[in-house]
Parts: structure tokens; C-alpha cells; sequence
């Protein structure tokens, strides 16, 4: 009973803050605008993936903003392969309602791709059988990701979200990643 008491007293503030209303009207120069998007997507090289985005960006001029963006992907089953990351964008609102609007976005991000390497080696369980050991592998690498979006307003913080992407990295040269998600717009 104590920990559903502590659970409802710790989300009680965050379900308040999701029902009370923000301005609705499309951004303007110098706002500052913070959220978080919740993501699945494919791309052409590992397949399906979960990514988590949270964001602060300003407005430079209405339509246009200077974007941090954080990035957490899970590829296949979570704690198998990811990227954890984090870089600079520039995003720039070309067509806008009261409900949709469409972008594009270009930046670079600096992070870890974590994954697994395959060796061969000799397993002694009665006779001796060949096998595979999984080596997780590590690599630091900068990525320049350019796309176009868009985003459905469902209410004044609430958003669904569409991106297509194209990446490119050192290593992972030419991977396009589609994503759909929901956005919270803290503020």
C-alpha cells in the first residue's frame, strides 16, 4: 500500500501538468519550446528500433529553431544493440494550421553505437562442438542526419509525430530511419 502511495504521489504532479493548457498558436521568434518524443521506427540497417528524444529548442525567427536533441535507440531487444547520443539541428516550419505542420531538419549528433560481434570458438561439451561467443562492441561516432517531418497537434501539449531521415556516420553510411511517435510538449 506504501508504494502505490508513493507511486500516485510522484505522478500526481506529471498528470497535472499534461491536463493544463499552453498557448496553442504557432511558434514565434524567441520562444523557447521543451518536450519529448516516444518513437518506434525502422531502418534499412538494423530493422526496428525504439527511440526516446528529448529536445529544448529557440526560435530564432518565427518558423526556424536552433534545436538540442538528445537521442536513446534500442535496436531489436532492449539492452542488445542502441546508440545513446546527443547533437545540434536546425529545424525549419515550411507549412503550418492550427493542427499540422510539416518540416525539415538537418544536424549532427555525437554518440555510442553499442553492439555485438560474433566469434568462433571451441565449446567442450562432450564432444567438441564449434560455437559463437558475443563480444559487445563500443563506438564513439559523430553522424549528420538530415529528414523532413511532420506533426499532428492533438491537443495543446499532445502531438503525433512523423520523421523520415537519412544519416550519415563513418560506419553506418547511407541508413534511413522512419520513425511515428507521440510528443509531449513540456513547455
Amino acid at each position: 500500500m506504501k508504494n502505490y502511495l508513493l507511486a500516485v504521489t510522484l505522478l500526481l504532479p506529471l498528470g497535472v501538468l499534461a491536463q493544463t493548457s499552453i498557448e496553442t498558436s504557432n511558434p514565434t521568434q524567441g520562444r523557447i519550446q521543451i518536450g519529448i518524443v516516444e518513437s518506434v521506427g525502422y531502418n534499412n540497417k538494423s530493422g526496428g528500433f525504439i527511440r526516446t528524444n528529448p529536445y529544448a529548442q529557440y526560435f530564432i525567427k518565427d518558423n526556424w529553431a536552433i534545436r538540442l536533441e538528445g537521442r536513446h535507440d534500442f535496436y531489436g531487444p532492449v539492452g542488445v544493440d542502441g546508440y545513446l547520443g546527443a547533437g545540434l539541428s536546425t529545424r525549419f516550419n515550411f507549412l503550418q494550421t492550427n493542427r499540422w505542420l510539416l518540416y525539415g531538419q538537418a544536424g549532427y549528433f555525437y554518440g555510442q553505437y553499442r553492439g555485438f560481434d560474433y566469434k568462433k570458438v571451441a565449446i567442450a561439451v562432450g564432444p567438441i562442438i564449434d560455437g559463437l561467443e558475443r563480444i559487445p562492441t563500443y563506438s564513439n561516432q559523430g553522424m549528420l542526419s538530415v529528414g523532413v517531418g511532420a506533426q499532428y497537434k492533438i491537443g495543446s501539449r499532445w502531438s503525433i509525430n512523423a520523421q523520415v531521415e537519412k544519416n550519415f556516420t563513418k560506419h553506418r553510411s547511407n541508413e534511413f530511419n522512419a520513425t511515428l511517435g507521440v510528443g509531449f510538449k513540456i513547455k
